[in-house]
């Protein structure tokens, strides 16, 4: 078999009568597909005449698993020692498809501990200092924002805070290398 402009052509030979050959095309669906029918087409043709034509093409439609580009930005809103720290997470869904479940995930820096984080939409938990937020689903191109509050220990007066969240959802994302922020 060989390729040429999306066309795969295979020479199958010789074949008896009441014989088959099977071919198995694997392509490689854009991200940008997530979501659409493809509709593949196939045409057998030979040198001989052929008595029926009727069944000599054939069709089959394949609907392209999803995908989303989820990106994520931590803007921290300050701190104060023996007062609170403040983040603001974005979560953004830059397509092609819906993303759900989306979840979030934030380690509170050493020496805080965790007061509240309040999301646009869904809800959060914290098991330590673990947070855990599990926004639902995010259409493509659709936003999340997600308030994090942390009291801060009197003691480490003068120190960074520094943490990283991640998003993530069990759709392929095209581009990982956005999901996490400090």
């Amino acid at each position: 078999c060989s390729e040429a402009s999306g066309v795969v052509t295979c020479a199958v030979g010789a074949l008896a009568v009441g014989a088959d050959r099977t071919y198995t095309v694997t392509v490689r669906a854009a991200f940008a597909l997530g979501g659409q029918t493809l509709t593949n087409s196939v045409v057998v043709d030979g040198n001989e005449g052929d008595l029926d034509t009727t069944n000599d093409t054939d069709q089959a439609q394949t609907t392209v698993g999803p995908a989303a580009d989820l990106a994520i930005e931590k803007t921290a809103g300050g701190a104060t020692a023996g007062e609170t720290a403040s983040w603001t997470i974005e979560v953004l869904n830059n397509g092609p498809s819906t993303a759900t479940p989306v979840t979030v995930a934030d380690t509170l820096p050493a020496g805080t501990t965790f007061r509240s984080a309040t999301p646009s939409q869904g809800s959060c938990s914290a098991s330590g200092s673990d947070v855990t937020c599990d926004l639902g689903a995010l259409a493509s191109g659709g936003g999340a924002q997600i308030a994090v509050i942390a009291d801060v220990a009197a003691g480490i007066e003068g120190q960074d805070l520094s943490n990283r969240a991640t998003v993530s959802a069990p759709q392929p994302d095209p581009n990982p290398g956005n999901n996490e922020d400090e």
